[in-house]
């Protein structure tokens, strides 16, 4: 009664039915492996510096974030690695355009990510160099030159400004020091 056929398997026995089975269990075993995943994502992100989760929050399962930390603390240990890294990482900063029809938000994302893990080698992007990348990397559009217009220094004019907010800051803060010194003097007394 249990006549098989040549291949294998049991007369009668529905094909069908065995790729159900298997389309089961391997979506089964991809939502185990997907779980584990977010697990390992969830305790990468969750027991590293937030400035280290930004280099590495762009990968899509915990063992590319896993791969990615591994690389980027193997890369800090060599001065040549590390020197040649700084090296091409502040090129590609210099050098970031966004085209028109790119996604804004996500250059703009990308930039700073690329300034966090300079910073992670000991190199620091200063924020008027930053800004100064930031708006030569945005498309030539006219919402986008209004922003450059209203930001960038034109012709030194933003200077005087920018000294005469330095000078206020040093004079207040010389006002808040003498304010201190005579308080305690009252009390003293």
């Amino acid at each position: 009664m249990n006549e098989s056929k040549t291949e294998g398997l049991p007369y009668g026995w529905d094909d069908r039915r065995r790729k159900i089975i298997r389309e089961k269990l391997i979506s089964e075993g991809e939502a185990t492996f997907d779980k584990k995943q977010y697990k390992i994502m969830r305790m990468i992100g969750t027991t590293i510096p937030s400035n280290r989760l930004q280099q590495v929050d762009h990968y899509e399962s915990g063992s590319e974030m896993w791969a990615g930390l591994c690389e980027i603390y193997e890369k800090r240990q060599n001065a040549t690695i590390r020197e040649s890294t700084i090296l091409r990482l502040s090129e590609e900063l210099k050098s970031m355009k966004c085209s028109a029809d790119a996604d804004v938000q996500a250059h703009v994302s990308y930039m700073f990510r690329l300034k966090t893990e300079l910073g992670s080698y000991g190199y620091e992007v200063n924020n008027i160099n930053m800004k100064a990348m930031l708006l030569d990397s945005l498309p030539d559009q006219s919402e986008f030159n209004q922003l450059r217009g209203a930001i960038k220094p034109q012709n030194g004019s933003h200077d005087g400004m920018v000294q005469e907010m330095v000078d206020n800051a040093r004079s207040a803060d010389a006002d808040r020091v003498a304010m201190v010194v005579e308080v305690t003097e009252v009390v003293d007394t």
